[in-house]
């Protein structure tokens, strides 16, 4: 692309386009890809209406597929395309599957099975993602019924995303049956998610059981696999298969991995060996949040409240910004303890650090008051209200999220 970078870029200063632009639809396409703000696309929506080009279905697909970002927007455009065609659907739904409001996919789906259109992959794999976030089961099994029928059960991004749907539905074990059909399809992100299926309903022992068959097959494990075997083998309190798991962490550099390190100390933490745990935790460089607080948690457990203490110090000493998730297990530690002097500086903490009071954190703070027997005014008179009712409107919004499933459901 030829034309200079005034005519092919909005003015980042006045955000307007140039007079006298001319685009062709290749060149406009291109601008679409650079545009990473909503009011740049709609700028260039604006060209395309005045030209003409938004009857051309080409780059009228690549304006939706850019306008994902804001799916009111895309959905703005969607409805006034007379005859939208498989890529514009398939669009809306991937978007709809990853808003805020993932149930909307289902109209879409709905919509485009009443046009005289074949359904592809990728319509199948966004419209399962939608029932796993909606826990949608019935339409979910009505999609499977689908996928069976069009033959896509054969792509392997279409049985995986089956898979997970019914690993997050809770239905293990038509999970289990979708890895038995065509093995030789099954890839390790297939048995990873069936892993993780059966450890998020608490049967590590199958965990266990697919992670050996994953080695017998020779296949190349990855971080996700660490982490479902890792956690498998620490609730079953297996302190040699762990030790050699860590050993294939080093040897194939998972370790470097923040989330594989933090497993590995929850693994050491489980079977009481919260000095392995901390060594590991040393010996990595750039620490995240929630490697600091996995550590100040283990530490909390075991009764070290005071190594609790100095982790929080040693945190803000590397300028980690602690939250909510670094304090809550301390203080129920103390509130177990009754130690109340430490609790009085985690209280201190808190307000020095101007950290965020949301639900749990100050419910903690006032469970481990009360514990400890001390009752504080600006507590009990000048926060509570406060707590109670983020977490009275956190309720209110879960009921709502639980009877629009049900809906669905029906």
């Amino acid at each position: 692309m030829n034309l200079a970078n005034a005519n092919l870029r909005l003015s980042k200063s006045l955000r307007i386009w140039p007079k006298n632009l001319d685009l062709d639809s290749e060149n406009l396409i291109s601008l679409l890809k650079s545009a990473q703000q909503i009011t740049e696309i709609s700028q260039i929506h604006g060209y395309m209406l005045k030209t003409g080009l938004d009857r051309n279905p080409f780059p009228l697909s690549k304006l939706l597929a850019s306008s994902i970002q804001n799916i009111e927007y895309a959905a703005s455009i969607f409805k006034h395309i007379q005859n939208p065609n498989l890529f514009m659907f398939n669009t809306m739904l991937r978007g709809y599957s990853s808003s805020d409001d993932p149930k909307k996919a289902f109209t879409v789906f709905n919509n485009l099975r009443a046009q005289s259109l074949v359904l592809d992959q990728f319509s199948y794999i966004a419209s399962l993602k939608a029932c796993a976030r909606e826990l949608a089961i019935m339409i979910g099994l009505m999609i499977h019924g689908l996928v069976l029928k069009s033959g896509y059960m054969f792509f392997i991004n279409v049985k995986n995303t089956l898979l997970r749907f019914y690993c997050v539905s809770g239905k293990i074990g038509d999970a289990h049956k979708l890895l038995d059909e065509f093995p030789k399809k099954n890839d390790l992100v297939t048995w990873n998610t069936l892993m993780g299926g059966y450890f998020n309903v608490s049967q590590p022992t199958a965990v266990v059981d697919l992670f050996r068959q994953i080695c017998r097959r020779e296949l190349r494990v990855s971080s996700s696999t660490m982490l479902n075997i890792l956690c498998a083998v620490g609730d079953l309190g297996y302190l040699c298969g762990g030790e050699s798991l860590h050993a294939l962490c080093i040897k194939f550099s998972f370790n470097l991995d923040l989330n594989v390190v933090t497993a590995l100390i929850d693994f050491y933490a489980k079977l009481g060996d919260i000095d392995s745990g901390r060594r590991i935790f040393d010996e990595v460089r750039e620490k995240d949040v929630i490697l600091w607080n996995c550590m100040i948690d283990k530490y909390a457990k075991v009764g070290l409240l005071e190594g609790s203490i100095a982790l929080l110090r040693l945190m803000k000493l590397a300028q980690v910004k602690a939250n909510s998730s670094s304090l809550v297990g301390l203080l129920s530690a103390c509130a177990v303890s009754g130690s109340l002097s430490l609790g009085q500086c985690i209280y201190e903490y808190v307000e020095e650090e101007v950290l965020v009071l949301d639900v749990n954190l100050g419910t903690a703070l006032i469970d481990m008051y009360a514990k400890c027997g001390e009752k504080k005014e600006e507590w009990t008179n000048k926060q509570v209200g406060g707590i109670m009712s983020i977490r009275n409107k956190g309720a209110k919004m879960m009921k709502e999220a639980g009877c629009s499933t049900i809906e669905m459901e029906r």
